[in-house]
């Protein structure tokens, strides 16, 4: 949908997703219209678009094999590529994942598979974390690591703490 606000072009684009829960699995699909139309002199109304490529979209499953064990996999795709997309642009990426809960919160990992538009090599970042809920709060902590390597790269560990209030 295209639209004009005070003289400038207004591209709009869409999103959806669906997902799916069947006892211990649970589906999700989505898609982002995110394309570049800059050349056009136009942008997307509310947010940035994606220099790379047309469109995002992405899969993903987690299945509960034991009460307080889950494990996943996903993978996220970037359609159409432009021509003036960046070699360091993310093409697609796949991960693994599990979840085990010990009651008052989580402990999970995550592991990436990422690829790139040029010819880079893929990188293969990780996650780690542990969270702990107090009603209607949750205290987490996380580690990740970009595992990426070339020049002006930094790759140190990169940690996160913080606090979630439900209302």
């Amino acid at each position: 949908m295209v639209g004009e606000v005070g003289g400038e072009v207004l591209d709009q684009g869409a999103a959806a997703a669906v997902t799916y829960t069947w006892e211990g699995l649970y589906l999700a699909a989505g898609y982002n219209q995110s394309k570049d139309v800059s050349d056009r002199g136009a942008r997307y109304d509310g947010g940035s678009n994606n220099a790379a490529g047309e469109d995002i979209w992405g899969v993903s499953a987690q299945y509960q094999f034991l009460p307080n064990v889950s494990a996943r996999v996903m993978y996220e795709e970037l359609g159409s590529v432009n021509d003036g997309a960046s070699a360091s642009a993310i093409k697609e990426i796949f991960g693994l994942g599990a979840t085990f809960n010990y009651g008052q919160g989580n402990l999970y990992a995550d592991v990436y598979d990422v690829s790139y538009v040029g010819d880079i090599s893929s990188s293969n970042p990780w996650a780690i974390g542990v969270d702990y809920r107090f009603s209607p709060m949750r205290v987490y902590a996380e580690i990740f690591d970009e595992d990426a390597s070339g020049e002006n790269i930094d790759d140190s560990l990169l940690y996160t703490v913080g606090i979630r209030y439900d209302f």
